[in-house]
């Protein structure tokens, strides 16, 4: 990981000692039950390894904003793994209303000074942060899980 990313990390409370990147082959990206991409390219090159996969593949943005009218009713009654399965299912259910648009792209910040790496980690963070509520908290759909930071 890069340094300038690890330190953003660590800002947020994340330990990047950890973290070990994998290629997404296609066996990944055919048995991922949620698949979420920074870039609307980088979601494009994940749907040409698995073309089906349309329905559980999203980028980090445009996933927490679809999950602001996603109903997530009995989500949090499913195990995990179901309910992973489910969210991709209901997010896409809601993907017919909305465009995609550039503002569902993270930039990447690799090469750039801390400050554009803290932006991004932030960005990241902001958008995560109402998805994991639902995957591994309790789905609920008060103003609290949906507001942005």
């Amino acid at each position: 990981m890069d340094p300038r990313s690890a330190a953003a990390l660590v800002e947020l409370g994340g330990a990047p000692r950890d973290f070990r990147s994998q290629r997404l082959t296609p066996e990944l990206a055919v048995s991922a039950d949620l698949v979420l991409t920074m870039t609307r390219r980088h979601r494009r090159s994940t749907l040409e390894l698995t073309p089906r996969g349309l329905r559980r593949t999203f980028t980090v943005n445009e996933a927490a904003d679809l999950l602001r009218s996603a109903d997530l009713s009995g989500l949090d009654r499913l195990p995990p793994e179901a309910r992973t399965r489910e969210l991709g299912i209901r997010l896409d259910a809601q993907r017919k209303w909305r465009a995609s648009s550039g503002d569902d792209d993270i930039e990447d910040p690799i090469g750039r000074r801390l400050p554009v790496h803290q932006q991004v980690a932030n960005t990241i963070a902001a958008a995560l942060r109402p998805l994991t509520d639902v995957l591994f908290g309790c789905a609920h759909t008060g103003p609290s899980l949906l507001a942005r930071d």
